[in-house]
Formats: structure tokens, C-alpha cells, sequence
């Protein structure tokens, strides 16, 4: 499998935001919660605390060979991080080294997305960034 065995615990991440007026930093995610700060952000910052594992690409591949050569090329690099990739089963296709988000879901008895995934790439217009969004039931990593 592409996906040997699953990892001890999602990937932590910290997003943060820094006000130079105020001159410290907000933290917008708590227990896996996006907060609103009503202050204004002059910047927003992510950091991994821990390192992902699992990214979940929704893309519509559709007949482009230069755009299925494009989401190779990508899987291929994620890959050479550690980052292991899933797909939707009807957008996996001919793309190698990805796993199916539905079979992965079943694997590890999981009914949302969001419990496996660390965070979601999307290649397309307003459509594919909708459709990503649906498939969780609360927040889109």
C-alpha cells in the first residue's frame, strides 16, 4: 500500500496573528477551532509543529495531458517530502503513488476527511475550492 500505516496522531499546526501596533501575536486556531480576532491582522503566520503526512488533492483532471503531467509532477514532489497523497476515487485515474480518500477513510474507520488529513490542495477555479469544502463536515484543513 502507498500508505504503509497510519500516523500516531494528525500533523499540529499553530496559525497565529502578529500586530505591529500591539506587538504580539493572536493565536486563531484553538483545539482545532479557527477563532475570529476582531483586532486586524497585519500578517498571518502557520507553523507546522509537527510535520504532515497526508494531503488530500481535489482536483478535476478531466482530458488535459499537460494538467494530469502537472498533478503527477506534484504528487511526485509531495512524496520526496514524506507527504503522502489522496484523492478522490474518481479523480485518481491514471495518477501513480496516490491513495483513494474513500478507501483510506474506510481503512481507518473514519467518517470526516478532517480526522486524516492534514491539509487540502486545490487545483481549479471557485468550483473545485467549493466542492473541496464540501467534503468536510466542519473545518477544511
Amino acid at each position: 500500500p502507498l500508505i504503509e500505516e497510519p500516523p500516531p496522531r494528525k500533523a499540529a499546526v499553530r496559525i497565529t496573528s502578529f500586530s505591529s501596533s500591539k506587538n504580539h501575536n493572536t493565536e486563531i486556531v484553538k483545539n482545532g477551532e479557527i477563532t475570529y480576532h476582531a483586532g486586524g491582522w497585519k500578517s498571518v503566520k502557520m507553523t507546522w509543529e509537527t510535520p504532515p503526512s497526508l494531503a488530500l488533492l481535489v482536483v478535476r483532471l478531466g482530458a488535459s495531458p499537460a494538467l494530469q503531467a502537472s498533478v503527477s509532477a506534484l504528487v511526485a514532489w509531495l512524496r520526496t517530502v514524506h507527504v503522502a497523497v489522496c484523492m478522490e476515487a474518481q479523480s485518481v485515474g491514471s495518477i501513480k503513488d496516490v491513495t483513494s480518500l474513500e478507501e483510506l477513510m474506510q481503512e481507518r474507520d473514519s467518517n470526516d476527511p478532517a480526522s486524516i488529513v492534514d491539509f487540502t490542495i486545490t487545483i481549479g477555479g471557485d468550483g473545485t475550492v467549493l466542492h473541496a469544502a464540501s467534503l468536510f463536515k466542519r473545518s477544511c484543513p
